[in-house]
This record gives structure tokens, C-alpha cells and sequence, in this order.
């Protein structure tokens, strides 16, 4: 034998020669002798003897048997050797004072209110499951359903056996903190008092405390990043939550559940911890990730929130947030796979899932981005169910200013990031950090570094960018745009009336999109542009969901909305050749009627509209080609955004320029910036009538007016 192999024989002799502590060893004599009586009772005592784990335990930790044949000893040798050695042990134990494991298991018992029963089987399992010899101690009877498990443990910890088995019981605080996996039907004795893996990690640490336990089940909230200022968006939905939450504290109110939804990265939780920073009362968090960032079970995460309840049961001032409980209330299916079924805690037990909306003793919040897979039996015990949407212009714009304050970004840029209000609260905070790790070096990079970002996003999320992507020197003037509707009077008539349903309708280039956005941002509200991409879908009602969902939305959020280009959502149901083309006009009209804010629709076929839904508006506002003194006035405009000298007289030529719109002078800005010969009077007013030399056959447009 070489010395290496003699080493580690020598390191394994000692590891089983080292007897482990007091109270295991204890244990141990404990479970041997429940084990061997069970046996008595069963007849089966001479069968668990002839065992070579039972001889060899009875040897190591008792003093009889090991490898002689199992005749040399019998059963009440082995009971009176075991009862010897368990006495002796509770003399030694008591010796030594109250071990460090009893004090958690107190600790653990007091916080989560264990009976005595269930405090006691804390104590064994809290060695269990860090001591493999007392394991295969408990094992050594074989598989055992819930009364066999029942017996064993009463036997080991001096209970009733009835005690026991309440203690095993699903709805008992021991089964909810999933400290315990209970296995139905039969199995090793040990599995009942398993502990989860991320307890056993703790018990096996340098430190074991009730708060590092209790710590994989839920956790003290962050501090909020936002106030409830930031929310105003979403203003009476908040002080409805705070009225709320003031009473539920007052009267100490069980059962009080609100469910928030919304997009992802709207705020939801932020808005869960402003209300409590607010009230100034502790949140509790249920972790929705382990100590490794790996998923946790849904089961997991409801004993968890479960043993929370019975912790926080008597201390006010005190509230909870379950976030993402899409994994908790999962989809049945999809409309992509009918039929498919995802595990859920639901297939386990209803009643059980049901229980826990109804009793907590804690208020709690419950977050999710949508509420559709959510089975109505678990919706209607809800208290509220609040939809949280996008924040307003002006909300955005705090925020945007307080997560970009220490970086180097024009406000300008700034103010145009604040108009995109496909981004979120949570793309807008990933944005800020990212920008950050990229340190640009002046404003000129954090721009350019800002508008990639921002574009990336937005191709992602196949979002049309609302308030242009790039910077456009030719300046909007409102008496440039050629409408036969009093636009400045309309919109004075709506900032004291904001409600409204617009169609604008003309050629393409002549204002219509921006004049909205224009319209939106004197309203002081944000802009929901949907483009009709965005609207359509490919699976039958998908469309009529989506058209429903962008006026929900802009609801919530007290924003204008404009649909781009509805032609088709706004067409003559006479005409068309399809059921769902007669059900997506259907929602669209119905969806108007119901909508009490500013609703625009631009379309350059007013003519083939539905009657129906040209009724249902209540102006028609046309848009037309420039007027000859708006071309000059853009013409004007277009020279000193090139830097090129007004002359006193220009190009007589211009008046001539009968089809142009402010768009076509965005075009010959942006071409002109990378023709530098052709900043002249001559040559871009050439390129403007390249512009117009296509659309001749559309002059002049006819205006319709407005009812």
C-alpha cells in the first residue's frame, strides 16, 4: 500500500470512528429503538436486525451487534441496550446546557407558531437533514405511508400519534413554509421531515439563524426608487389604494388581496413600495429566485408566502408583494397550441390555493403583467384589480430627469426620449444604466450613444418612434399646415373639453401625424401612436383584442390616441369579403363610442370610409397641399436651416409649387445636408419640384369640412 492510500484509509477510518454530537447520537438511539419497536409491533423485528445498516448502527452508536451473526443478539437486548444508551445520552445532554439547535428550533417554532408536535419534529429534522447517520437511522424500517411515518416519529419524540399526523397536514404552518415535502402514499420516513435544499445549504453554514431561514422564504423590501408624485398617471387608482390600505391597518382586515397588472417594466412594483414607504409600513417580498438566481417553484413561492403570513400574523404595519404570478396562475394554453396545459399549483389543490387568497392575515399585493390565464374562481377574491399603464408625459419626464441627472445628455434629447411612450419605466432605468457603463465622454456622444439605445429598443419592442429619431432643424409652424378646419380654435375648444374623435384626412406629407402629436403635447398629455401592424393579428379575434387593448390602455394613461393610416380598420363593411373584416370594423366603431378621451385617425381614403364610422366622428379635419404664401414662408425656413443667406426676393418659380407639403421640405433639408453643392435657392427650389413632380395627378384635394 502505497503512503497516499494509506493516508486516506486512515482519514476514512477516522470519519467513521468520530462519533458526531450528543444530540445525535441521541437521536440515533432514539430512531433505533422506535424502528426495532414498530418492527415488534409488525412482526417483522428478526427481518430489520438481519439488516447490515441496522447492525452496524446498533454497534457504532449503541455498543452491541456489528458483524456478528444477527442470532448473537435479539430484540430486547437491543431495546434495553438502546434505552440504556438514550438515558445516558439525556443525562450528558442536560450536562451540557440548551444546544445551539434548540434555541433555532424556538426560534423557528415562535416565529412561524409550530405546535408542539411541529416544533419538535423542527428539532429532529434540523439534524436530519445535516447528518446522513441519522438519516439512514430513520430509513432503516423502509417505506411507510402517513400513519407508519405517524408511529414511527411519536415513538422517537414521545408525541400522541394523532399529534403527528396534524402536524403532517397540508394546511398545518409546518407543511406551508415547505421546510417539510410530504410525499403522498409511501415513502422513506426521512422524506417527511426533509427540509428544502436552500435551508439545508443554510444549516450547513457558518451561521444558522431564524432569519437566515426564514430569509429563503421572503424578504424585507427595497426601499422605493419612485414616490407616489411619479404615479399621477395613474392619480386615482393611488389614492384609492392609499384609503384603502389606511382602513385595512386600522381594522386589521384579513383577506384583503389587490391584483396589479400592466405591460411589463410599468412600475408596478415600484408603485407597491412607494404606497408603503408612503404609509410607512414594512413590505415583505416573496423572492421569486433562489440564492443562485435559479426559478423557483410556484408551490415553493406560495408555502413561501404562506409561512410569511403566519410570521407577520401580528404585526401591524405590515404588507406583502407577490410579484410575477404568472407562474403562479400559469396559462391553461395558448391560442398557438389549444389545449396545452402547463403545471400549476392549481392541479394540486384548488381548494388550497384558494384558502390562501381568503385568510392571510397581512395585506397583499399581487403583481403580474396580465390577468387573462387568471382562473375567474381565484379573479373574484381580488379586493381590486387595478390595471397600471404608462406614466404621463409630465411623469416620464421626472423621472427620465432623475435617472439621467449625472449623465452627459442634451435636454433636448432628453425631452424627445420623454415623448416615446412605448418605453416603459423599466426600459427607460435599462437604458439610463447602460448608458452609464458606456461613460460618453460629452453631450454630443451621450446623444449619439442614446439615440442607438433608444432605437434598438424600439425595434425590439416594433414600436414606431413618436417623436422622430433624429433632430430636425426645419422648425413645425402651425400656420404652415393647410387644414379646412380652424386648427387653433379646436384645440383651445379641447383643452377645456379634452374628448373628442378626429379623422384626419389628406395626402400623405401634409401634417396630419404631426399636428397630433402637437395637438397631444398642448392637451399636456402623452401620444399613443398604433400603427395599423401593431393592431393586426394573425390568429381570428386577435385584431379585435389588440384595437381594444390600445384603447384601454390609453385610457388608463389619460393619453390622446392616433391610429396611423386606419383605412382599414375604418372601411365599408359592404365591401368586405371576410366575417373578420366586418368584426374588426365592429370593435373599432364600438371602441370610439366608449372612448372619452381624444381619439385620431388619419386616413388617406376618406372617401372609402364606413358611414358608420364617419358618423361616429365628430370632425372630419382636412389636410391639403401648401398654399402659396406657406411655401414661401418653408422655403424661407428651409434656407436658414442650411445656412444659406434669405435673399430679399425669392424664386418667382415658387408659386408655381402647387403640391408640396411641409414633409417634402423635410426631404430636401435631409438631402441637402449631404449635397453641400446644392445649398442654393435655385437648386433646392429643383428639388422640390422633384418632390411634387409625382402627385400632379392629386391636385388640388377637395375638402370635405367638418359636421
Amino acid at each position: 500500500m502505497t503512503f497516499e492510500e494509506l493516508m486516506t484509509a486512515q482519514a476514512a477510518h477516522d470519519v467513521q470512528t468520530r462519533l458526531p454530537s450528543v444530540e445525535v447520537r441521541r437521536w440515533v438511539v432514539r430512531a433505533l429503538a422506535a424502528t426495532l419497536r414498530v418492527a415488534v409491533a409488525g412482526g417483522e423485528a428478526e427481518s430489520v436486525l438481519a439488516l447490515r445498516a441496522c447492525r452496524a448502527l446498533l454497534q457504532r452508536f449503541v455498543g452491541i451487534g456489528g458483524d456478528v451473526d444477527a442470532g448473537d443478539i435479539d430484540v430486547g437486548r437491543s431495546l434495553a441496550a438502546c434505552d440504556m444508551q438514550s438515558r445516558r445520552l439525556d443525562e450528558e445532554l442536560r450536562a451540557l446546557g440548551t444546544p445551539a439547535t434548540e434555541v433555532l428550533a424556538d426560534g423557528l417554532a415562535k416565529a412561524l407558531r409550530f405546535t408542539a408536535a411541529e416544533r419538535a419534529l423542527v428539532s429532529l429534522g434540523l439534524h436530519a437533514n445535516v447528518h446522513p447517520e441519522l438519516q439512514r437511522a430513520i430509513d432503516l424500517g423502509g417505506e411507510v405511508d402517513d400513519d407508519g411515518a405517524a408511529q414511527l416519529f411519536a415513538l422517537m419524540l414521545d408525541l400522541e400519534e394523532r399529534e403527528v399526523l396534524s402536524a403532517f397536514h397540508r394546511d398545518n404552518p409546518l407543511r406551508r413554509t415547505n421546510g417539510f415535502e410530504l410525499r403522498h402514499g409511501c415513502s422513506r420516513p426521512f422524506m417527511f421531515i426533509r427540509f428544502n435544499p436552500s435551508v439545508v445549504a443554510v444549516l450547513r453554514g457558518a451561521e444558522a439563524t431564524v432569519e437566515a431561514i426564514l430569509g429563503q422564504f421572503f424578504r424585507p423590501a427595497p426601499p422605493a426608487r419612485l414616490k407616489l408624485e411619479d404615479f399621477d398617471h395613474a392619480a386615482s387608482d393611488v389614492v384609492l389604494l392609499k384609503r384603502y390600505l389606511s382602513q385595512v391597518f386600522a381594522s386589521n382586515r384579513r383577506g384583503a388581496n389587490v391584483l396589479l397588472h400592466g405591460a411589463p417594466g410599468t412600475g408596478k412594483t415600484e408603485l407597491v413600495r412607494a404606497l408603503a414607504g408612503a404609509l410607512e409600513a414594512q413590505l415583505m417580498e416573496v423572492p421569486a429566485v433562489d440564492e443562485d438566481k435559479d426559478p423557483l417553484s410556484p408551490m415553493h413561492r406560495l408555502t413561501s408566502y404562506s409561512a410569511c403570513q403566519e410570521v407577520l400574523r401580528h404585526q401591524p404595519l405590515t404588507m406583502m408583494l407577490f410579484d410575477e404570478v404568472e407562474d403562479v396562475f400559469p396559462d391553461d394554453g395558448d391560442d398557438a397550441f389549444p389545449g396545452r396545459r402547463r403545471s400549476s399549483p392549481r392541479d394540486r389543490n384548488k381548494g388550497w390555493v384558494t384558502g390562501v387568497l381568503e385568510d392571510n392575515a397581512r395585506p397583499t399585493f399581487w403583481v403580474s403583467n396580465s390577468v387573462r390565464q387568471i382562473d375567474p374562481a381565484y379573479l373574484r377574491r381580488f379586493d381590486m384589480v387595478i390595471e397600471l399603464a404608462t406614466p404621463s408625459r409630465a411623469g416620464r419626464g421626472r423621472l427620465i430627469a432623475q435617472l439621467f441627472a449625472d449623465l452627459p445628455v442634451p435636454e433636448r434629447v432628453l425631452h424627445r426620449l420623454g415623448g416615446e411612450s412605448a418605453l416603459t419605466p423599466g426600459h427607460l432605468e435599462r437604458l439610463a444604466a447602460v448608458l452609464r457603463t458606456l461613460a460618453p465622454v460629452d453631450e454630443a456622444d451621450g446623444a449619439a450613444l442614446l439615440q442607438s439605445l433608444t432605437l434598438q429598443t424600439m425595434k425590439a419592442l416594433d414600436a414606431s418612434p413618436q417623436a422622430g429619431s433624429r433632430d430636425n432643424a426645419m422648425p413645425y409652424r402651425a400656420d404652415c399646415v393647410n387644414a379646412d378646419v380652424d386648427l387653433q380654435s379646436l384645440a383651445l375648444g379641447l383643452a377645456g373639453q379634452p374628448s373628442a374623435r378626429l379623422c384626419l384626412h389628406g395626402p400623405s406629407g401634409t401634417g396630419k401625424t404631426e399636428w397630433a402629436r402637437q395637438l397631444a403635447a398642448s392637451l399636456g398629455r402623452p401620444l399613443h401612436v398604433k400603427r395599423i401592424s401593431e393592431l393586426k393579428g394573425m390568429y381570428v379575434g386577435q385584431t379585435e383584442q389588440l384595437i381594444a387593448a390600445a384603447f384601454r390602455d390609453a385610457e388608463a394613461a389619460g393619453a390622446a390616441l392616433l391610429i396611423d393610416e386606419a383605412d382599414s380598420l375604418l372601411g365599408n363593411r359592404e365591401r368586405a369579403s371576410q366575417q373578420w373584416e366586418v368584426s374588426m370594423v365592429n370593435e373599432m366603431l364600438t371602441c370610439m363610442e366608449r372612448f372619452e378621451g381624444v381619439f385620431m385617425a388619419t386616413t388617406n381614403r376618406v372617401d372609402a370610409m364606413d358611414v358608420a364610422s364617419a358618423r361616429r366622428f365628430d370632425f372630419k379635419v382636412g389636410f391639403d397641399y401648401l398654399a402659396p404664401a406657406q411655401v414661401r414662408v418653408l422655403f424661407a425656413d428651409l434656407l436658414q436651416a442650411l445656412d444659406v443667406e434669405v435673399p430679399t426676393q425669392l424664386p418667382a418659380h415658387l408659386d408655381a409649387l402647387r403640391a408640396l407639403t411641409p414633409g417634402d421640405f423635410v426631404n430636401v433639408y435631409r438631402q441637402a445636408r449631404l449635397l453641400p453643392e446644392s445649398r442654393e435657392p435655385a437648386r433646392l427650389q429643383a428639388m422640390l419640384e422633384r418632390e411634387q413632380s409625382g402627385k400632379a395627378a392629386h391636385l388640388p384635394t377637395r375638402r370635405i369640412g367638418f359636421l
